[in-house]
């Protein structure tokens, strides 16, 4: 399987269309994701899978200022709300 064939549908989750307006920047990125090594992606996808950081978000006394972007399909301001009401004090 590997990235090339799923590199396009991540791509449009991530940074989708609206935001390819300099298409030089896009096929850097492209190329990045298409560069990555296959061997670091996978063990990262592992531990992703994996993760569980519910509490460590508890642990934070820090101030923390929670940023999200709305076009940002893996990341979605909601999920981030989330993330945020676990942050002691957090701002999103």
């Amino acid at each position: 399987m590997g990235v090339r064939q799923n590199v396009d549908a991540a791509l449009d989750r991530s940074y989708p269309h609206r935001l390819r307006e300099d298409r030089a920047l896009f096929l850097q990125m492209r190329g990045m994701r298409l560069g990555a090594d296959p061997d670091g992606q996978a063990a990262m996808l592992r531990m992703r899978a994996q993760l569980d950081m519910s509490a460590d978000l508890t642990g934070i006394r820090h101030p923390a200022l929670i940023l999200a972007g709305r076009h940002d399909g893996d990341r979605p301001p909601e999920h981030l709300v989330e993330i945020t009401s676990r942050i002691h004090g957090a701002t999103f």
